[in-house]
């Protein structure tokens, strides 16, 4: 018998090549991260679908039918850009390479319920790659050691707090970059840990003395004033 009709008796597939698929089986708080996911697809004019089965923990965010078909390190990146810091490494990454997963509006091979669509959005528009997303190097950006009194800083001070005082609309570590005109609503990422900030679409990034510089060079004051 042929693998695909050995797949549909067992009602799974394998994700296409030009198919993201996002969930988080992994994370305390599945509906929050689906549904800022899900806004950040929704303002950024992906198409996509959310699944469930009954029993399992999270529901499945489907972005299908790209223009192109898509690398492992690309699915990847997309994650990493459109799902927010927070549940970033909830994510379940291992359905970025070529990985079964169950067949809508079908059984459940695991759990035994059928697969259901929860709903539909951006239908009308069509799923274009980004080139940056290819482009972006494996490695991952470091920043310099913080020591000194930067260290200190950054131990008494949240990152968070300080951009919050500049204008910044902070939600779960995430904001509207204002150093740069765009249209991705959540791409200025923040570590509130370490002290750093990065923006996934301007590029701009470093720590939380960076950030002050940068706020002051574009006139910025505190409480989102300017000069």
């Amino acid at each position: 018998m042929e693998q695909v009709e050995l797949m549909k008796l067992k009602n799974w597939r394998y994700i296409e090549p030009n198919e993201i698929v996002i969930e988080f089986d992994n994370c305390k708080d599945t509906d929050l991260a689906v549904q800022e996911t899900a806004n950040n697809l929704l303002q950024n004019n992906f198409s996509f679908e959310i699944w469930k089965a009954k029993g399992q923990r999270s529901c499945h965010i489907h972005i299908k039918n790209f223009n192109e078909s898509l690398t492992k390190e690309y699915k990847e990146n997309f994650i990493k850009k459109y799902v927010p810091e927070p549940f970033t490494n909830k994510a379940d990454f291992s359905l970025c390479i070529k990985h079964p997963i169950a067949e809508e509006n079908m059984t459940h091979y695991k759990y035994g319920t059928i697969k259901k669509l929860l709903g539909k959005w951006n239908e009308h528009m069509e799923n274009m790659t980004e080139q940056s997303l290819f482009d972006i190097k494996k490695e991952k950006i470091t920043f310099k050691e913080i020591t000194g009194i930067t260290s200190q800083i950054v131990s008494k001070v949240s990152i968070l707090d300080v951009a919050s005082s500049y204008g910044f609309d902070v939600s779960h570590s995430r904001a509207y970059c204002l150093f740069h005109k765009g249209t991705n609503p959540t791409s200025l990422s923040f570590n509130r840990a370490k002290g750093t900030f990065k923006c996934f679409s301007c590029g701009i990034n470093g720590n939380i003395i960076d950030f002050v510089k940068e706020c002051k060079k574009r006139g910025m004051k505190k409480n989102g004033q300017r000069n």
